[in-house]
C-alpha cells in the first residue's frame, strides 16, 4: 500500500508541474496527466485526414484516500469527454493493477471505433 501512495504522490507532482491539466467527464472536471498526438491517418481527396489521440493517467484517489470520481464510476469506453475544449470519445480504459490510476485511450469524436 506505501508504493501506491508514492504512484499518487508522484503523479500529483507531475500534474503540478503541467500546470494541474484536467479534463471534463460528465459536466465535471478531474485531475490528469495528458498526452495529444497528431498524426496523418488516411489518404482522402486534398490530402491525409489528420486525427487526434489523447492519452490520459488518470489517479484513483487524491492521496488522502478520497476517489477521484463519485461512486467508483469512471469514464469508460464510447463515453464522450473534454479535453482543452475539444470532444473525444474513449477508445480503451485501462486499470493499473494497482487500481492507482486508470489510463484513457480517446480519439477524435469524428472517427468511429
Amino acid at each position: 500500500m506505501a508504493y501506491i501512495n508514492d504512484i499518487i504522490d508522484g503523479m500529483n507532482e507531475a500534474q503540478s508541474d503541467l500546470g494541474n491539466p484536467q479534463f471534463i467527464w460528465n459536466g465535471i472536471s478531474y485531475p490528469c496527466i495528458p498526452s495529444v498526438n497528431q498524426f496523418e491517418r488516411e489518404l482522402e481527396t486534398g490530402g491525409f485526414i489528420v486525427d487526434k489521440l489523447l492519452t490520459m493517467t488518470v489517479p484513483l484517489t487524491d492521496g488522502n484516500g478520497n476517489q477521484t470520481f463519485p461512486n467508483n464510476t469512471a469514464p469508460d469506453t464510447q463515453q464522450l469527454i473534454q479535453y482543452l475544449g475539444e470532444p473525444y470519445r474513449i477508445k480503451s480504459t485501462k486499470y493499473h493493477p494497482t487500481l492507482a490510476y486508470i489510463r484513457l485511450v480517446a480519439v477524435c469524436t469524428t472517427r468511429g471505433i
